[in-house]
């Protein structure tokens, strides 16, 4: 009895522990979040002292760090500049009860840190320099402070994690199992890395074991809403979603949210595709499919948790991305997350107005030799050429100078991108299924991370028929932004009279008939 009495008061002391943590820390779907976020005087600080550091390095930029956001959109990488004691100071940029930040000096240290309230941190330069820099956690690299254990404990984490090589990455990516034999996977890798965290919690306090297993709990449940992506959540699963409150904004919470909203949304979109009686494909930009979604979470959840949900909806293509997101931000009331989409919303405009402007101009029509320096002709019909353009605008009037007349499938990729190298072959396939439609295989290859020998290499390997530039970094990144690219490898269609194309199939996806299709404009 007596052993029944002391575990009864333990698990009340557990859980009187985890509820006040909670108390103080409102997750950002409950309504005291709001006040929290807007009050300024909120906001976390991190200070620290570089020791040892020599004069030949730079101060100005030394420190970096990225405060996690709910809205991947609201997320900096910033910096701070060191004085000439070695000090320096920082302010996060936005009010959270606990956020995720990641902070680095140079390429000295690098660390993942959970931050409260304000943390203090000394790095000895010369030590980690002499280790060639570090990760998660080195001797040279001390915290103080009230948020100390906390930082402390995560970089102990990741650190122990990487290294059991535990994850559940295999699980998210197999393609045969069913979704039962997932979950199954997927809570026995939760069990295994719960005993990981049992080695690093043990000797912290109550409230850093809590956070802790509170952020576990985020990143398994956020993985479950991905099994269920294309199928409807079993109400038991549901309920245990909506249980848990994550105590941290924090990249396992950004995708805790993130990834339910996908399986809503899509659960929106398989109503429209049977409503309308079209495919869950052409269901996926289909209007009514976000006008459902929103009506669906406004119905099902409290408005502090469906405004929170309405942040994530997205569309590839940015002039249906801007309609999406004026019908959502129609319909939200909670501040911090109605003006997060709203200023989503002017930034996307801008964007779209800028490049609208840049297509408007008139095509001045060029020779194809005038694309930059000829490299040669090979012989299964590719062209290549050094691009001279010095700014994406010229690059980009150029690209459309070159074929007058034509639509350009246009395609910037990377040596280093093996998603884009992966698509080579269908390139060549894409180009004969082309035949003698009016359009034109453009590949713009960035320098950044290259050379020509490689960029040379890989066009001839995979025998990819077409245009190819080798293009400076600077006017391929100010192109891959004009056209709204969100990386590589980034596909649009231009059109001869200007318009653009985003949503546009990958190589591997085209035939003859939707090359003719997206040429109809459908």
């Amino acid at each position: 009895m007596r052993f029944l009495y002391l575990l009864v008061c333990i698990l009340l002391y557990v859980g009187n522990s985890f509820a006040q943590t909670s108390t103080t820390m409102p997750s950002p779907h409950h309504p005291e979040f709001n006040d929290y976020y807007l009050n300024p005087e909120n906001r976390a600080t991190i200070t620290g002292k570089v020791l040892n550091l020599p004069d030949s390095v730079d101060r100005e930029k030394l420190i970096g760090y990225a405060a996690v956001a709910m809205s991947s959109e609201d997320q900096e990488q910033l910096t701070a500049s060191v004085a000439k004691d070695g000090t320096f100071y920082i302010e996060l940029p936005q009010s959270v009860p606990l956020q995720e930040v990641w902070f680095w000096m140079g390429k000295q240290f690098y660390s993942a840190l959970n931050v409260r309230s304000t943390v203090h941190v000394e790095m000895d330069y010369a030590a980690l320099a002499a280790d060639d820099g570090a990760q998660w956690t080195h001797p040279a690299v001390v915290f103080s402070g009230p948020d100390a254990e906390l930082c402390m404990t995560r970089g102990k984490q990741i650190a122990t994690e990487n290294t059991s090589g535990i994850d559940f990455i295999s699980i998210m990516m197999d393609r045969k199992s069913s979704t039962l034999q997932k979950l199954s996977k997927l809570d026995s890798i939760h069990t295994l890395l719960i005993a990981l965290d049992d080695e690093v919690l043990e000797g912290r306090s109550q409230e850093t074991s809590a956070i802790v297993r509170n952020e576990r709990m985020t990143e398994y449940l956020s993985q479950m809403s991905v099994l269920y992506w294309n199928e409807p959540m079993p109400d038991d699963l549901l309920q245990k979603y909506l249980s848990h409150s994550p105590l941290a904004v924090s990249n396992r919470s950004r995708d805790f949210y993130s990834h339910f909203t996908m399986s809503q949304l899509m659960e929106s979109r398989r109503a429209v595709a049977k409503e309308l009686d079209i495919t869950n494909m052409e269901a996926f930009n289909h209007p009514l499919s976000i006008e459902k979604f929103l009506v669906k979470i406004d119905n099902d959840y409290s408005p502090t948790r469906a405004d929170l949900m309405k942040i994530y909806p997205e569309a590839k293509d940015p002039i249906l991305h801007t309609s999406m997101l004026k019908t959502t931000l129609a319909t939200m009331t909670v501040p911090w997350s109605k003006a997060s989409v709203a200023r989503r919303l002017a930034a996307l405009q801008a964007e779209v107005d800028q490049l609208a402007k840049s297509l408007s101009g008139k095509v001045t029509i060029i020779d194809k030799k005038e694309l930059g320096k000829a490299l040669g002709h090979l012989e299964f019909e590719a062209d290549l050429y050094k691009s001279n353009a010095t700014s994406g605008q010229e690059l980009l009037d150029q690209v459309r100078g070159g074929f007058p007349g034509k639509a350009i499938y246009l395609d910037l990729w990377a040596v280093w991108c093996a998603p884009c190298i992966q698509q080579l072959p269908f390139s060549k396939k894409a180009h004969e299924a082309a035949g003698d439609l009016p359009i034109e295989f453009v590949y713009l290859c960035t320098e950044s991370g290259g050379n020509e020998e490689q960029w040379q290499n890989l066009i001839a390997g995979h025998q990819v028929p077409g245009t190819h530039l080798f293009v400076p970094e600077a006017p391929h990144n100010e192109l891959l932004k004009l056209l709204l690219g969100r990386g590589y490898p980034t596909y649009v269609l231009i059109k001869p009279d200007g318009t653009v194309v985003h949503d546009v199939p990958r190589p591997s996806e085209l035939d003859r008939e939707k090359l003719e299709r997206l040429l109809e404009g459908e």
